[in-house]
């Protein structure tokens, strides 16, 4: 296999073609809580557990770090950007309260509806909470050059394993130690093909 660890490389067939086309977003969306008792109230995760466990992933997943660039002969590449992120802002993050526990469909449908400006340095991922009522919605959307449905399940199980662990440890530093990069992998037309 070639080398996983480089900082930039050429798109894929794939990622070329997706990447053509701003609005080729793929959008996972999870139920987090759906009951009106007390104790599930209760077991909501909060607003800082949230950001905690989307600064884990984008530190973990070294795609979401990535922009786009054309090179000298007009190829696309992809190039990881350094540091880690940091500090969270709205671009990669958003928490919407909403008033009635369907108000979050009209937010998935406008956010899988919106592209990406792919030529800017702007991430090609966004996380939008929506908390309601009574029942809590996490979308985890992204430019499909960077991942592919697969993968939004794994950051949705990595963001939410995060944002658990650091609501039940009630600590804000506690998932800083633990985070783990994982390599920039190659196109997947090179890992398959």
């Amino acid at each position: 296999m070639a080398n996983i660890d480089r900082k930039e490389r050429k798109l894929g067939y794939f990622e070329s073609y997706a990447a053509t086309i701003p609005s080729c977003v793929v959008s996972m969306v999870a139920v987090l809580s759906s009951s009106s008792s007390n104790k599930a109230a209760e077991g909501r995760l909060t607003d800082e557990a949230i950001r905690r466990g989307v600064e884990y992933i984008a530190n973990r997943h070294p795609h979401l770090r990535c922009t786009l660039y054309r090179t000298d002969d007009d190829e696309l590449n992809l190039r990881l950007n350094e540091p880690a992120v940091s500090k969270l802002d709205q671009s990669h993050l958003e928490i919407i309260a909403v008033e009635s526990d369907d108000g979050w469909k009209d937010i998935v449908h406008k956010e899988s509806n919106t592209g990406f400006n792919l030529g800017a340095s702007i991430p090609y991922w966004r996380v939008v909470f929506i908390r309601g009522p009574e029942s809590d919605v996490l979308l985890v959307k992204y430019h499909h050059c960077i991942a592919d449905g697969t993968s939004g399940w794994i950051l949705i199980n990595d963001l939410l394993t995060a944002a658990t662990s650091s609501a039940n440890a009630n600590t804000a530093s506690n998932n800083e130690d633990k985070v783990h990069e994982l390599p920039m992998l190659p196109s997947v037309d090179k890992m398959c093909f």
